[in-house]
């Protein structure tokens, strides 16, 4: 009996997480199952079984359902036509509205995807871990973290994207959906974003967590060689850089057949006004959770999770301008704000370089 309860009690906390980041998906779509699972007539694990899906059955989604906290999609099989609810951590489902958004865009890009998992303290749960992880609801290849076979996703600047990762072994398991929005330097440059993904014990309750990375580049791009992270506590965001932002590589320079890359110096800095784009929190969306009472019994709470809008400001920021880029007999140096100034100015300190990233709040 305490094992059943225990089970129970593992299911509700692990089908919170899911809830949570759970978002409006278009119907009908299609889905495809993350595991072997029970097709039911109704949204009961009481309920009779309609058919005994295997991994990797496809499906056609009707709907969802949340029931007791609970997320259920309604399915029907394609061939046979039978109907019945699968429960929602066990199903991969296609969003059709993020895709064809994408679609659309003239600036969309196809990506490779390199996939990355690390966890600080196994708590003796284990540490290999089968994995799905999914964009948009499209399952990406590879079984296990490090996601060694090659991925690509198509995504677009300033179109929403988002990506779920499930662990799984015998001891627990865990998933977690989280959704990003690129800019479309970060489409040119190559860029990260990570997630925690906590996963609870079947028999003890116990919680580990991972990070997954999820790493974008265009195709045919490698990634910088060093790198500079921005973290928050729940959607870190990981930036990849250039490693010497004073280096700038002309490949066209003299020679019509140029046989390597000429260094260009640095005159001084100006500086300019420029447009980015920033999150903002425009409101915040109520969702239900289980959290454990003094009693060790499941209790649905209701929490807050904040859901952001994508604002353009301006800012002034430093930008360098090269000795070859100047008029001819012109010199110049830069005073200690890094703007330009005489050449019999004292030699200014290094200019701080200003960093345009700006940090996810929330």
């Amino acid at each position: 009996m305490k094992k059943i309860v225990s089970l129970a009690l593992a299911a509700c906390l692990l089908f919170s997480l899911f809830l949570s980041a759970a978002s409006a998906v278009s119907y009908p779509t299609t889905g495809i199952t993350r595991e072997s699972v029970k097709m039911r007539q109704d949204t009961s694990t009481k309920s009779k079984v309609v058919e005994n899906l295997k991994k990797g059955k496809d499906l056609i989604v009707e709907g969802e359902e949340e029931v007791d906290g609970v997320l259920w999609y309604k399915v029907t099989t394609p061939k046979k036509g039978k109907v019945g609810y699968v429960q929602g951590i066990y199903l991969s489902v296609q969003d059709n509205d993020l895709i064809e958004a994408i679609d659309q865009s003239s600036k969309a890009k196809t990506m490779t995807v390199t996939i990355e998992g690390r966890c600080d303290d196994y708590k003796k749960l284990g540490k290999s871990y089968s994995a799905v992880c999914e964009i948009n609801g499209i399952r990406l290849p590879g079984t296990s973290l490090p996601i060694k076979k090659k991925a690509t996703a198509k995504l677009a600047p300033d179109e929403e994207f988002a990506f779920l990762t499930y662990l799984k072994n015998k001891n627990a398991d865990g998933t977690e959906r989280s959704t990003y929005t690129p800019t479309e330097a970060e489409l040119e440059s190559g860029f990260s974003v990570s997630q925690t993904v906590t996963c609870i014990s079947f028999k003890t309750q116990k919680e580990i967590v991972w990070v997954v990375t999820y790493t974008f580049m265009p195709e045919g791009a490698k990634a910088a060689k060093d790198t500079k992270t921005t973290t928050d506590t729940k959607d870190t965001k990981t930036t990849t850089t250039s490693s010497d932002p004073e280096i700038n590589y002309d490949l066209s320079a003299s020679s019509e057949k140029p046989t390597g890359a000429v260094k260009r110096e640095i005159d001084h800095y100006e500086e300019r006004e420029v447009e980015v784009t920033e999150r903002v929190v425009s409101g915040y969306k109520t969702y239900i959770a289980y959290e454990v009472d003094e009693n060790g019994k499941p209790k649905a709470v209701e929490k807050q999770k904040p859901v952001y809008t994508l604002q353009k400001v301006k800012k002034v920021v430093k930008v360098p301008v090269y000795k070859d880029e100047m008029p001819e007999g012109s010199t110049t140096t830069t005073d200690s704000t890094g703007t330009a100034g005489s050449a019999d100015d004292e030699e200014p300190e290094e200019p701080e370089e200003v960093d345009e990233e700006v940090e996810e709040e929330g």
